[in-house]
């Protein structure tokens, strides 16, 4: 079984720009892709919720994506038309997959 066959979640990926205005006010925004990516979004259980407790206490879900589909923090993932922030994300050591932490907004 490949790990291609276990991305079976369809996502879009928003990502996150900062800009200054003419007043010098700092301009949040978020550009969508235009296609989804394959994924794995899946719950994260009560003992993986403890541990990450004090840094991330709002953590719900855990999304695995190809390392081909960079996730970077403070972007967003729409899933099943639920946004979620992204609160880490980390390639694993042998540069295989993303595995990204994810907060509902």
């Amino acid at each position: 079984m490949s790990f291609s066959s276990l991305l079976v979640n369809k996502a879009n990926l928003q990502t996150y720009t900062s800009s200054q205005n003419a007043l010098g006010e700092w301009l949040n925004t978020y550009t969508s892709a235009t296609t989804s990516f394959d994924c794995r979004m899946q719950p994260i259980t009560a003992m993986e919720r403890m541990d990450a407790t004090g840094r991330y206490d709002d953590v719900r879900f855990i999304c695995f994506t190809e390392s081909s589909n960079k996730i970077s923090v403070n972007n967003r993932v729409v899933y099943n038309g639920v946004t979620y922030r992204v609160k880490e994300s980390y390639i694993d050591e042998d540069y295989h997959h993303w595995e990204s932490l994810l907060a509902e907004l």
